[in-house]
């Protein structure tokens, strides 16, 4: 290659690079405005927590209750790694989020899932997903929805009463599994008419892919093998 050559690379090379840091640099002095514990250059906060994708989440939860309980904090900042996180408690935070219209492009890591559920409406980006959220929109209104309430009041009491029986249990100390069988029962007997009984403790193939689906996800964010 000649010396040109290696020259127009390099101030490309050097071009981008800069164009980076000052990105990362805006989006840092703006989310450093929120409060959080003290992250490291390049790691952030990854050296406080165990790398065990199925703990994550349960770890940052823990460091963010920390900070609210001493500091009476409503949203909290972790680094991992380059990337900023924010840890959202109230609705009152959440409600602009959630009902902006900007705040539409999903993370990187939701791009690990196509694979598994294709470019649907969880996943797709804002020019796909505007037009087919309001194809969806009338399906969710309320003089539709209160038809299903005895479906949605019987799952609830299905769900209570397993966690009756389960409180004081050893074993039971996640509610996210039992949940989610619960959340399915609902939108498949609602949308299908088809009563699965997951709760009641018949197997099904769904539940368990999505828990290793969002396991793998989080080991990509935090133990990236590139």
């Amino acid at each position: 290659m000649s010396f040109l050559g290696i020259l127009i690379v390099t101030i490309i090379f050097s071009w981008f690079f800069v164009w980076i840091l000052r990105k990362y640099e805006r989006v840092k002095c703006l989310i450093d405005k929120i409060q959080g514990p003290t992250a490291l250059p390049i790691i952030g906060n990854l050296h406080q927590f165990r790398l065990n994708p199925d703990e994550f989440f349960e770890q940052a939860q823990g460091v963010a209750y920390m900070f609210r309980e001493q500091k009476g904090l409503r949203m909290v900042r972790i680094w991992l790694g380059p990337l900023p996180f924010v840890i959202i408690f109230g609705a009152e935070e959440s409600e602009p989020i959630l009902s902006s219209n900007k705040v539409l492009h999903k993370l990187y890591h939701y791009s690990f899932l196509s694979a598994w559920i294709g470019d649907g409406l969880l996943i797709s980006k804002p020019n796909k997903w505007r037009p087919r959220r309001k194809l969806l929109t009338p399906t969710f209104h309320y003089d539709i929805l209160k038809d299903f309430m005895p479906i949605f009041n019987r799952h609830a009491r299905t769900l209570c009463s397993k966690f009756d029986k389960l409180i004081g249990s050893k074993d039971f100390n996640d509610i996210f599994h039992t949940i989610s069988l619960c959340t399915l029962d609902i939108i498949c007997e609602a949308a299908l008419g088809v009563n699965i009984r997951l709760a009641h403790g018949y197997r099904f193939c769904y539940p368990y892919p999505d828990i290793s689906v969002g396991s793998i996800s989080v080991s990509v964010c935090i133990r990236p093998t590139f």
